[in-house]
């Protein structure tokens, strides 16, 4: 069974994900005009970019388990 999509579900997905209004107006019209390939191209880029942004993210709490271990064992040695 194939699930429906409404322009609301769409913007509301798209506006969780942080989109501009810009770019949920033109994926909502690409939608409408089936231009699948133009969303799966956005969407696509969406990911990367989010999965960038969460790639940064363990970097820095890499760096803050860095500092609470080294802490830790200044700490027990003192």
């Amino acid at each position: 069974m194939i699930q429906m999509l409404t322009k609301e579900d769409i913007q509301k997905s798209l506006e969780d994900m942080g989109c501009s209004s810009k770019q949920v107006q033109e994926f909502v019209d690409d939608f409408e005009n089936h231009r699948f390939e133009f969303l799966f191209l956005f969407l696509k880029k969406k990911r990367y970019e989010i999965l960038d942004e969460v790639h940064q993210k363990q970097k820095t709490i890499d760096h803050l388990d860095y500092l609470i271990y080294t802490l830790k064992n200044i700490q027990n040695k003192a």
